[in-house]
């Protein structure tokens, strides 16, 4: 018996067909709607949490500032707040920040001193004292350090870092001497109270020059804060050009002022200012059909108000969406508008971070 070869051989093949044209749309419309759906939650994952490590920052120099008041019995500052918004400083560009850091983390040494980092600094030319940048911080100076910010939020605005934008003063000691800057690199604006400041609030509209001036030069030029300490951020020259985005706080082409509290322009920065530091718990009897502008404060929001620019990178920002819709037709905020049309704190209109300390 013999067995004959098997020449049996399976010879069926399975069809393979490729994507149809609409099976390819199809994936590559879900792809899409994927991606669309990932990158503005990863983008916006990422803007929070700068936020939050800016809101943090603030949080912990509150603090420093309030230990600061609690051991010294005073507002930290090397120079008085009224020295600080002294008309020359508009120029000068030293900033209140950076006298703050002065008592929080050092650096002050004899007027003699010498070396490539040693720098005169002072908010006018006749009221300066040397500051040695190797000597901030409480390990070279001995002193106790407050305050010590991480490096990354400790940084010259000197123009030659690519994270922190233009020089903010043709005063090359005052471009020296760090910063304390934001999640974005852009500078956390500190506004402390004149202390020496001690007339009445009167219930009228005259409050505006009483909470806030342009400076502290002039007969009877005295309030409780001045534009001139936040100068060099907030002017309408390179200093206004923050971060690394480079973000202008003032359009001087266009005239118009991106940040209400820097608009020189409209001359409003007092009034501004004045809405931002005064209490919204504190306002003056006022009948119903009182104007906006007769709404006036009895105290100031803190001795001291940490501010920083928010996601947007702009103080006070003009554009913002809630914030534009609380402006007047000047272009600009008065404390009123926290009572009027309806109860409202005018700062929830802007994503500014601003902490009022004790």
């Amino acid at each position: 018996m013999h067995s004959l070869p098997c020449t049996f051989a399976a010879t069926s093949r399975i069809a393979r067909r490729a994507f149809s044209i609409v099976e390819l749309l199809v994936v590559i419309a879900i792809i899409a709607l994927v991606v669309s759906i990932v990158i503005p939650a990863v983008g916006g994952a990422r803007k929070n949490a700068k936020q939050a490590d800016t809101i943090g920052l603030c949080n912990s120099l509150s603090q420093a500032c309030s230990q600061f008041i609690l051991d010294q019995r005073r507002v930290p500052g090397y120079f008085s707040a009224r020295e600080m918004g002294d008309a020359e400083n508009e120029s000068r560009g030293f900033s209140a920040m950076q006298n703050v850091m002065l008592d929080l983390a050092g650096g002050v040494v004899a007027n003699n001193a010498t070396g490539n980092l040693a720098t005169q600094v002072g908010p006018t030319a006749a009221n300066t004292i040397t500051v040695d940048i190797n000597q901030i911080g409480a390990a070279a100076s001995g002193n106790k350090a407050y305050f010590t910010p991480k490096s990354k939020n400790y940084r010259a605005q000197d123009g030659l870092d690519a994270d922190v934008g233009k020089r903010t003063s043709s005063v090359n000691g005052h471009v020296k001497i760090p910063e304390v800057v934001d999640a974005e690199g852009a500078p956390i604006l500190i506004w402390t109270i004149d202390e020496a400041a001690k007339a009445p609030f009167p219930n009228t509209a005259a409050w505006v020059p009483l909470m806030a001036r342009d400076n502290s030069s002039g007969n009877n030029a005295v309030a409780r804060f001045y534009w001139a300490s936040n100068a060099a951020f907030l002017s309408d020259g390179d200093g206004d050009f923050l971060g690394k985005r480079l973000l202008p706080q003032t359009d001087r082409n266009a005239g118009k002022g991106y940040s209400v509290i820097s608009n020189a322009l409209q001359a409003a920065k007092s009034a501004n200012l004045a809405a931002l530091l005064a209490s919204p718990n504190s306002p003056a009897p006022y009948s119903a059909t009182a104007a906006v502008a007769d709404i006036c404060p009895t105290a100031p929001i803190g001795s001291f108000v940490i501010h920083a620019a928010g996601q947007d990178g702009v103080f006070f920002n003009a554009r913002d969406k809630g914030g534009a819709g609380n402006l007047d037709a000047g272009g600009f905020i008065r404390y009123g508008q926290n009572f009027k049309p309806k109860p409202s704190p005018i700062l929830g209109g802007f994503d500014d971070v601003v902490i009022p300390g004790n």
